[in-house]
Parts: structure tokens; C-alpha cells; sequence
């Protein structure tokens, strides 16, 4: 039973290598019409009479094939054979020989076996590196010139005290034009109401945007229930008044100040009691403060 399989096992082996020296010799005749049609673009490129391919395929047939043993283990297992790929410089050198002119002469004789991928790939590989290692080189000498220049202004990373006194130097170097800028928009100068165009404005209201100066009359009218920010200029500079303030003119030609009752800011109801609603009259009511975000006012 044993010697049964043994020689079962010994008859799958021998064609386990019949196979591969099958399919050795197909890829060694793959390769060769690869290497054959690479030659002929070559000897068209430089004007060469095409090569005879029967005289090649028969002189390599001529050629004795090579002898190949199969490795076992001590089990009676095939060993597989692991090809090892050079890549050392005599076999680049050897490859762009190869794909010179003198191809032709090496694929008459037949004594080669040519496969050009991996050395085109090897070529290529070497002269990608050359390529980097150039690049490299280039970057060491650029970044070696700029090695002297050292910067003049600190930055502002390094350390908070050197972010202190440039903030200083800034505010210092934009100081007085900030200031002019403020004196000159605070500038007070007769001017005419933006509203009516007929009397001289008073009134700057920073809230009745874009027309803000006012005369005394345009003043009341629109400032009744409105709680804005506004100043006068009669004293010469812009001064905030509070909005029960008025500005009336007297018969000599000069700006008096006087207080009203100013009432809150409320909606009045459209029907109260059966009375009309032109009977109903809003009167002032007891003082009261009102706070917000420009301050307190007193109101009614």
C-alpha cells in the first residue's frame, strides 16, 4: 500500500515538472518575440534592414535546453525556488547596452536571452534617484546662501515682552492720528438742519442716522416718546443731554435749555372704557428711572 503511493506521489511530481519546464519554455518564447519586436522598432528608429526571424527562432531552437533538478525535502515535497532580481550597476550598464543599435548582432548569433523590462524599469529607477539626490543638492546650496541673513524685527511669538513693546511702538506711531481723527469729527461749526434746510442745527443725534443734525422745532417733533443719545454744540463743544432736555431760542437770539416731562416709551391702549378715543388724554404720572444701555433716565 505504501510503495502504491509512493509511486503515485513519484508520477504527480514528474508531472509537476514536466509543466514547469512547459511553461519555462513558453515564457523564454514570449520573451524572445517581445525582444524581437523591440529590436525591429530599434532598427527602424535608425534605418537598418529588419531583422530574419526564422534564422533566430531556428538558431535558438538549435540551442540545447538546459538541464533543471527538482529539490525535495526530506518528506518527498517539492522544494520551490526563489529568483533573486540583481540590481547592481554592471547589469544597468548592461542594459542600456542592450537597447543600443548593437542588438542586432546579439539576436543573429543567438547566444543571449534578452528581457528588456527589468532593465528598462532598472534604468529608470536609477534615474529617478539621480534625479532626487540632484534636487537635494540644489535645496543644501539654497538654504546655504540664506544662512547669513538674519532678520532685523524679532517676531512676535517669542517671548510676551517683546509683544509689549511692539504694541507700544504701534500705539505710539498711530496715536496722533487717531487723536486728530477724534478732535476733527468733534468739531463743532454752524450748520444748517438736515431735516427742514431752513435753521441752524443744534441737535446731533446719533441715533437718526443719516441725518442727524436737527434745529430746536425739528427736535421736538421727532424726539417725543424716543429715548436717543442726543448733543448739543450752542456751548461750543458737543455735549450730551438727557431726553427730557430742551433747546429754545430766546427773543435776543440766544439758546436756553429747559426740562419737560419726558414719558416712558409705552403703546397706549386703543380703547380704555366706552369713551372715544379722542377724549382720551396722556398726562404725567409719577417720576420714574428708567435703566438701560445708555444709562439711567429719569422719566415720567
Amino acid at each position: 500500500m505504501a510503495s502504491c503511493q509512493k509511486s503515485d506521489f513519484d508520477q504527480l511530481c514528474e508531472e509537476a515538472a514536466i509543466l514547469t519546464r512547459e511553461l519555462e519554455c513558453k515564457a523564454a518564447n514570449s520573451a524572445l518575440e517581445a525582444a524581437t519586436r523591440e529590436a525591429e522598432q530599434v532598427l527602424q528608429t535608425f534605418n537598418l534592414p529588419p531583422l530574419n526571424t526564422q534564422k533566430t527562432k531556428r538558431a535558438c531552437s538549435s540551442l540545447p535546453k538546459p538541464v533543471s533538478f527538482v529539490e525535495r525535502d526530506q518528506f518527498g515535497h517539492l522544494v520551490p525556488k526563489r529568483r533573486r532580481q540583481k540590481s547592481s550597476k554592471a547589469n544597468i550598464c548592461d542594459a542600456t547596452v542592450i537597447n543600443s543599435a548593437g542588438m542586432s548582432s546579439s539576436l543573429g548569433s543567438g547566444q543571449r536571452d534578452i528581457d528588456h523590462s527589468p532593465s528598462l524599469s532598472a534604468h529608470t529607477v536609477w534615474a529617478a534617484a539621480e534625479s532626487i539626490e540632484t534636487l537635494h543638492q540644489e535645496i543644501e546650496d539654497l538654504l546655504g546662501d540664506t544662512d547669513h541673513i538674519k532678520c532685523s524685527i524679532p517676531t512676535s511669538s517669542n517671548t510676551w515682552a517683546i509683544r509689549i513693546e511692539q504694541s507700544k511702538k504701534k500705539w505710539a506711531a498711530l496715536r496722533p492720528e487717531m487723536l486728530d481723527s477724534l478732535l476733527s469729527a468733534e468739531y463743532t461749526e454752524i450748520r444748517q438742519c438736515q431735516h427742514c434746510l431752513l435753521k441752524r442745527s443744534v441737535i446731533r443725534c446719533k441715533d437718526c442716522i443719516p441725518k442727524q443734525l436737527l434745529c430746536p422745532e425739528c427736535d421736538i417733533l421727532l424726539h417725543k416718546r424716543k429715548l436717543h443719545n442726543r448733543e448739543t454744540d450752542v456751548e461750543g463743544f458737543f455735549r450730551p443731554i438727557s431726553p427730557s432736555t430742551l433747546i429754545k431760542m430766546d427773543s435776543r437770539g440766544q439758546f436756553l435749555f429747559e426740562e419737560k416731562d419726558s414719558l416712558l416709551p409705552l403703546e397706549t391702549p386703543e380703547e380704555i372704557c366706552n369713551c372715544s378715543i379722542d377724549s382720551i388724554v396722556v398726562s404725567e404720572g409719577k417720576k420714574a428711572i428708567l435703566i438701560g444701555i445708555d444709562g439711567w433716565k429719569d422719566l415720567c
